[in-house]
């Protein structure tokens, strides 16, 4: 078996193959293993550039964590909403924010009844701009009506980034859809070692041997029926089948060009109408801590592509001097063409702004990685959109295979895309992975 991609689906894939006495390669286009979780090493632990958090814990990764004493802090997603917003203005607390919260607070359980109740389809930006309206006729919002848009739009901002999405084209069926088996959308951050360690142990019977690493793959040639030929920039492999794991993104734009045969309509249509989006968090590294509380939100003009909606950011909870903050929807292209010197300038400036302080220090450093024009990624992960879910469960027919003609799986996928309730997570990929595994064995 060939494995595309060494990322947590791949590796889950490979160590149950591993077990199982199953010959099999992992081809891996980059230098490491990992894919979205990419720990960086930094002073005595690691800074995440990708996977952050683990949702839930009614699940193996979250398993593999607190056995190895990884957890650290337990966060909800309503947490960022009683967040203080400083603009350049003033900061909005108090009673506004307590009306806003105890609106917003609601929300998740409202548009999850909605998209049961035949509104799935239904974009979040046009379910929540009529819930607004009423919110302000509810609460004679005229002379409150500059705080409270301030507040919706980021709201707005704190839905795209947790979501990567564009709520524009977010349905509400992912309010329904999605489900971590938690409470309360409970997310638990962890420590210094983190998913360096989580990568360990998920790959920790994998010889070194069986990564082939630097070789991006071309082609996937599966025309003959019983067995695949890949193209790789190392060399040709044959295989009796395949487990693609690579990104949705990848999949948009390769998809076509990729595999031979081309693959069948129900999966092209899959692939198409499945969102892929972009969030980026980037840390900025400083001579000393500055913050005197953990996490903070702040909003620039309306007219500010990168602050305009608001910015989010938390002090590193073992690191104090580095602060991370989060960008999504235009920002984050806006940000990426700004080199680290210009990023830190803005920012700071920003800063001093918001926060009324001009003492504000100018960072020693930014550390980032920037998904969305990483060749093998190009974004953040998957959600669903209007398109997708017309199409019934679009992440299922992405993950149903392409069977031989000798009634073995030939072509599987993998990935957190493939996954049809716990999608976008590291959860999602490590439960695909052994999923398509089994798959094969079982045959």
């Amino acid at each position: 078996v060939c494995i595309v991609g060494a990322g947590i689906a791949g590796l889950k894939a490979g160590s149950d193959l591993e077990k199982a006495q199953i010959p099999y390669v992992i081809v891996e286009g980059s230098n490491r293993i990992g894919g979205r979780v990419y720990p960086v090493k930094y002073e005595d632990g690691y800074l995440q550039y990708g996977a952050t958090y683990i949702n839930g814990d009614r699940n193996p990764i979250y398993s593999i964590a607190k056995t190895n004493g990884l957890i650290d802090l337990v966060a909800t997603n309503e947490g960022d909403d009683h967040v203080p917003i400083h603009t350049e203005n003033d900061v909005i607390e108090g009673r506004d924010l307590r009306d806003f919260s105890q609106f917003s607070d609601d929300l998740e359980a409202i548009n999850a009844k909605y998209a049961e109740n035949g509104r799935k389809k239904e974009t979040l930006s046009d379910a929540f701009e009529k819930e607004y309206q009423a919110f302000l006729k509810a609460n004679n919002g005229s002379s409150r009506r500059s705080r409270f848009d301030s507040l919706a739009r980021m709201y707005i901002t704190d839905q795209e980034s947790e979501w990567a999405a564009n709520m524009n084209n977010f349905a509400l069926e992912n309010y329904n859809r999605f489900d971590d088996g938690s409470e309360e959308g409970t997310e638990f951050s962890l420590n210094k070692e983190g998913f360096k360690k989580i990568l360990e142990v998920i790959s920790s019977n994998i010889p070194q041997n069986k990564i082939k690493f630097n070789s991006i793959v071309s082609n996937v040639d599966y025309s003959e029926g019983s067995s695949v030929e890949l193209t790789s920039s190392t060399g040709p492999i044959n295989c009796r089948a395949v487990i693609v794991t690579c990104s949705l993104g990848y999949l948009k734009k390769h998809s076509n060009s990729i595999f031979t045969p081309s693959l069948p309509q129900k999966k092209t249509a899959a692939i198409n109408a499945l969102g892929f989006g972009n969030n980026q968090k980037i840390f900025l590294v400083y001579d000393s801590p500055w913050l005197e509380k953990v996490q903070y939100r702040t909003m620039g003009p309306s007219t500010s592509v990168i602050f305009g909606r608001g910015l989010s950011f938390d002090v590193t909870p073992w690191s104090k001097k580095t602060v991370q903050f989060w960008f999504s929807g235009s920002a984050v292209e806006a940000i990426g063409e700004m080199s680290d010197e210009k990023l830190m300038e803005e920012i700071t400036n920003h800063l001093r702004s918001t926060l009324k302080n001009v003492t504000v220090p100018m960072p020693q450093r930014v550390i980032r990685h920037m998904w969305y024009n990483d060749p093998l990624v190009l974004g953040s992960y998957s959600w669903l959109t209007p398109s997708s879910v017309s199409l019934g469960d679009a992440n299922r027919m992405l993950a149903d295979p392409i069977m031989g003609t000798n009634g073995r799986p030939l072509v599987q996928f993998a990935g957190e895309a493939t996954h049809s309730t716990i999608y976008q997570t590291t959860i999602g990929a490590f439960l695909s992975g052994e999923n398509e595994a089994k798959r094969w064995m079982k045959k």
